[in-house]
C-alpha cells in the first residue's frame, strides 16, 4: 500500500477502489441523464423523477431529488 502512495503523490494520480469508481460513475451517469431528462420533459420535476425511480427500480433519495430540482430551477431561470 506504501508504494501505491508513493507512485500517486509522485505522479499525481488518484487510485480508487472498484467500489469508489463505481460510486463516481454513478453520479456521473445520474447527472447526464437528469440533464438529458429535463430538456426532454422540459423541466417538468415530477416526470423526471419518475422516469429516473423507472430506470433505477428504485425511490429515489432527498439527495438525488434535491439535485434534480437544481437541474429543474436551472431550467426555468433559462426559461425566464
Amino acid at each position: 500500500m506504501e508504494i501505491i502512495r508513493k507512485f500517486s503523490n509522485k505522479y499525481r494520480t488518484n487510485f480508487y477502489s472498484y467500489n469508489e469508481k463505481y460510486a463516481i460513475l454513478f453520479i456521473i451517469n445520474f447527472l447526464k441523464e437528469t440533464a438529458f431528462l429535463t430538456g426532454k420533459y422540459k423541466g417538468n420535476e415530477k416526470a423526471i423523477i419518475k422516469e429516473l425511480e423507472k430506470g433505477l427500480q428504485r425511490k429515489l433519495n432527498a439527495e438525488e431529488i434535491e439535485t434534480i430540482n437544481f437541474f429543474v430551477n436551472g431550467y426555468c431561470l433559462e426559461r425566464v
